[in-house]
Order: C-alpha cells, then sequence, then structure tokens
C-alpha cells in the first residue's frame, strides 16, 4: 500500500491465484462511498515477480517486475497521478538484464548487470522513458566509476538522498556502506574499529536529512543503531544497543584473517571468535579446539554477526 502524493489517492497490489503478485492499481476518492479504482499495469507471466514501491523524494510511484534473470520498471509521476494513469518505462526488459531504479535531482540512480558485469555497476540517466541508452557510470572527481560491476565489490542497494547518495554492499566478503556526496563526487566507505563485522542502513523515509541510521553489530559487539552524519562520518551518535544481561565484552576478542583455497588463488575470508583466556593458551603453545562453521553459495554468507548463543 502506497500513499500519492497526498492523502487522496492511493496505489495498491493485488495476487494471482497463486499469491504472485502482479497487478497494480490506483484507488481515487477512497475516503467517499464510491472510490475509483484503475488498472495501472499487469504482469502476466509468471515467471516475473512484481512490487511497487515510491521514491524517496516522493516524485514517482515504481512498479517493478523481475525474474531471477530479467527485470523492468515502470513509474507514474505524483505530480501527473489526478490526469494521467499510463506508465511509462524505464527501459524496455532485455533477457539477463537485472536493474533496479531510484530518483533524484531529475535523475534516474540506476544499478544493473547490463554488458553481462559480474557485479552490479551504478549509472545514472536522466529521468525519462527508455532511457538504456543514455545510462552512464556514476564517476568520482577523478573520473573512476564508483561501481563498475567488477568483483572487487558488489552492490546491493542504493539509497538517493537530497545530497547524498548511500550505497550497499560487500567487499573483502564484509557487508559495507559507501557515502558519495553528489556535490564533491567524493565517495568514502564508513569504517568501524572492528574487523569483522555486520553493518547496514535501516529504514529512512526522509530524503532531506543531514545524517544516516545503521545498524551495527559484531562477533563481539551486541547490536546497536548508531546515527552517522553524512558530512562528517566521525560525528556518531549510539542510540540504542541491545542489552545482554551477564555478558562481558571485554572477555571476548575477534579477528579476521584469510587462507587460500585449494586453487592456490582464491582468498576466503574467516571471521575468529575466543575467549580471551583461551587465545592466553594458544599463544603459550597450547592445542584448543575449534568449531569450525562455513557457508557461502549462491551469496548467502555467514555474516560475523553477534549471537548469544554461540
Amino acid at each position: 500500500l502506497l500513499w500519492g502524493k497526498d492523502d487522496d489517492t492511493l496505489y495498491y497490489m493485488t495476487m494471482d491465484e497463486f499469491h504472485r503478485p502482479y497487478r497494480l492499481y490506483q484507488r481515487k476518492d477512497w475516503k467517499s462511498d464510491a472510490p475509483t479504482d484503475t488498472l495501472l499495469k499487469e504482469e502476466l507471466d509468471d515467471l516475473f515477480w512484481c512490487s511497487s514501491y515510491k521514491s524517496l523524494d516522493g516524485k514517482y510511484i515504481f512498479f517493478d517486475t523481475a525474474s531471477k534473470e530479467t527485470s523492468e520498471v515502470w513509474y507514474l509521476s505524483t505530480e501527473e497521478e489526478s490526469s494521467v494513469t499510463e506508465m511509462k518505462c524505464v527501459a524496455k526488459r532485455r533477457n539477463k538484464v537485472l536493474y533496479e531504479v531510484e530518483h533524484g535531482d531529475d535523475s534516474w540512480y540506476v544499478w544493473t548487470n547490463v554488458d553481462g558485469s559480474p557485479n552490479m555497476k551504478l549509472m545514472s540517466s536522466p529521468a525519462t522513458a527508455d532511457s538504456a541508452s543514455n545510462w552512464e557510470l556514476v564517476e568520482d572527481a577523478n573520473g573512476t566509476p564508483v561501481f563498475d560491476g567488477s568483483l572487487a565489490k558488489s552492490l546491493d542497494s542504493v539509497t538517493v538522498l537530497n545530497t547524498h547518495v548511500v550505497i550497499e554492499g560487500r567487499e573483502g566478503g564484509i557487508p559495507r556502506v559507501w557515502v558519495y556526496s553528489k556535490e564533491t563526487k567524493k565517495m568514502k566507505m564508513l569504517s568501524f574499529d572492528e574487523d569483522a563485522y555486520d553493518v547496514g542502513m535501516l529504514a529512512h523515509f526522509e530524503a532531506d536529512t543531514k545524517s544516516i541510521a545503521v545498524s551495527y553489530d559484531s562477533l563481539v559487539t551486541p547490536p546497536s543503531s548508531i546515527e552517522i552524519s553524512l558530512d562528517d562520518d566521525s560525528q556518531r551518535t549510539v542510540l540504542k544497543t541491545k542489552a545482554v544481561p551477564g555478558y562481558d565484552k571485554g572477555s571476548y576478542g575477534c579477528d579476521r584473517m584469510e587462507v587460500l583455497s585449494r586453487d592456490g588463488d582464491t582468498k576466503i575470508p574467516i571471521s575468529v571468535v575466543y575467549s580471551n583466556e583461551t587465545m592466553e593458551k594458544v599463544k603459550a603453545g597450547e592445542r584448543v579446539p575449534v568449531h569450525l562453521y562455513g557457508y557461502g553459495s549462491y551469496g548467502a554468507c555467514m555474516e560475523a554477526d553477534f549471537d548469544t548463543t554461540r
């Protein structure tokens, strides 16, 4: 359920007989005894799963339809919702091309694997229909693409704010958050004191903001919510921390290391958590038992997060 420009118009989706979201409707005068429902878009191919969302700046309603390998996004301007009900396509679907879209500064911010890149690249173009031919890589002040779709780092999601673009992804096997300034075209990765951790953006509902909130935890640090300034990421405020009765963080430690796989080239990241008492035994030359566990196929990683039952 989405609101339009104001509370006179709302949008909702319905499911087919297999509980697959596939139709987007617009409802006008919903508070009256005779509201008007209009079908805006539907996806009849049951390989495609659909969703709808509103741009963070409130200017567009999007209809996203995607299979495992192909996607397509349609949009409707909230400024025109009172008179226009025909959605336009950001870029026509192409086989094995995935893309997602956000809006900001009259531009589409697109993250896509177009041209067969192994990871998503970050691109932008004017906010027009059939814009694929105008997509260009977003670059930093030195003219270097901030995300070129290579194996060096992955891109998972993009949040477009008025002054910055916040990007979530992974580098070195660890979740990362990058902040890109629209004004200076500089991008910086948020850093933390611990070598192994789990971090991610919390929900944001306003594009006009001077800070963001992230969730953070590690193998030895309980989950916390942290507010971070967009202009100076050293300005941080811990909003909330999960209380763990009886837990003493000072009694434990964690490290991050890499080992070569059997092919001699691939580096496998390993996160290690231990009691300081046990580590003193190791340093003294004593052999101690280790519980080793790992999983990482299909991009489903074992994060270095906090677990009271570990």
